[in-house]
């Protein structure tokens, strides 16, 4: 319930405004994490 107060007061277009970059990064980090994650899921068979 905390999360979703916490993504409830949240001003989307403030944050978009003042923090694109981060938020770009993590967006970043977010796909090659996944993508690794896939890939060795794929080596090693479990896929």
């Amino acid at each position: 319930m905390a999360m979703a107060a916490i993504g409830l007061n949240t001003n989307i277009v403030k944050l978009i405004k003042t923090g694109g970059k981060p938020i770009l990064m993590g967006f970043c980090c977010w796909v090659g994490i996944a993508c690794v994650s896939l890939l060795m899921q794929v080596l090693l068979g479990l896929l």
